[in-house]
């Protein structure tokens, strides 16, 4: 949702997350568009163009990726207090995260974050970020697998 338009902007695609620091993120539509997290950078591939961006030349994308990883693995929720967090037990099938920004920084990008984990294999099944001017983003995971 962006707060300056009237519709909504769907993208579907497919994300494999990985314990070692890479997220492949493949959008199939509206356009094809696949997007790789390392450790080292992040690569955006659109048709025959790709663009390389260094996590130690950009400190913004490097945030962005610690975030991103933090959130799919549960580990970095609160680790450097960046977040406050508040756990909701939404019932016996999942658990919601809200975390608000604490560093003023983040909060001009970010207001809220609230992660869903559902039972029995604790996997993330919506992440929904939302800005301070209104827009967000939900990122809603179905036929998860665990490998």
């Amino acid at each position: 949702k962006v707060a300056l338009l009237t519709d909504e902007v769907v993208s579907t695609g497919e994300m494999q997350y990985r314990n070692d620091g890479r997220i492949m993120w493949r959008y199939t539509s509206p356009k094809k568009q696949q997007i790789a997290f390392s450790a080292k950078d992040i690569r955006i591939t659109e048709g025959t163009q790709t663009r390389i961006m260094a996590l130690d030349e950009n400190p913004y994308l490097g945030q962005l990726k610690d975030l991103l990883m933090g959130l799919m693995s549960g580990k970095q929720l609160d680790a450097d207090g960046r977040f406050a967090v508040k756990v909701v037990k939404n019932d016996a099938k999942s658990i919601t995260l809200s975390m608000t920004p604490v560093q003023r920084q983040l909060k001009k990008f970010i207001s809220e974050v609230t992660i869903t984990f559902t039972a029995p294999d604790s996997t993330v099944s919506e992440v929904v970020m939302k800005e301070p001017d209104g827009s967000s983003t939900t990122i809603t995971f179905t036929d998860r697998k665990v490998l």
